[in-house]
């Protein structure tokens, strides 16, 4: 009768081991790079989106006037209204549900032409993930210069 192959019960507990400590190191490790994905996504998306509105309000778009309108409510969004601050909203961009604002509600307008500034004072949006630990605060300078500090 020949030799028996295959693991011995020592081999598979320390197989079992070296797998149950990489676990532990590996799920929080994605689980944070899922909200880091998710903090950044919404934040690129916000600033890419007030890029547009900028340039409608600054190429007169339709020969209306534009306005950002950032809502901290049950459901937080932003939106782009056309006719100001009371017209009618074009686009509406509701944040990942893993995503909060820290900034309350505003509506700003946004001046025409593209010699003037586009805003008579700045406005912030604060983004938070859930977790707490992680933010995102994207500003609109009175120049049209969108910036954004990242906490993460």
């Amino acid at each position: 009768m020949g030799k028996q192959k295959g693991f011995s019960i020592i081999e598979l507990l320390i197989a079992m081991g070296i797998m149950a400590v990489l676990t532990t190191v590996a799920v929080p490790n994605y689980f944070g790079y899922r909200t880091r994905a998710i903090i950044d996504k919404e934040g690129s998306r916000a600033a890419g989106y007030f890029r547009e509105a900028i340039e409608r309000a600054r190429s007169q778009q339709d020969s209306v006037v534009w306005a950002i309108h950032i809502e901290n409510g049950e459901s937080d969004y932003y939106e782009l209204k056309s006719g100001g601050v009371n017209g009618t909203s074009v686009d509406r961009i509701y944040l990942n549900q893993r995503v909060a604002l820290t900034t309350p509600s505003v509506t700003k307008a946004l001046v025409g032409g593209s010699t003037t500034a586009p805003l008579d004072e700045p406005i912030s949006m604060g983004l938070v993930a859930n977790s707490g630990s992680l933010t995102d605060n994207i500003t609109i300078g009175t120049n049209g210069k969108i910036t954004r500090v990242k906490n993460y």
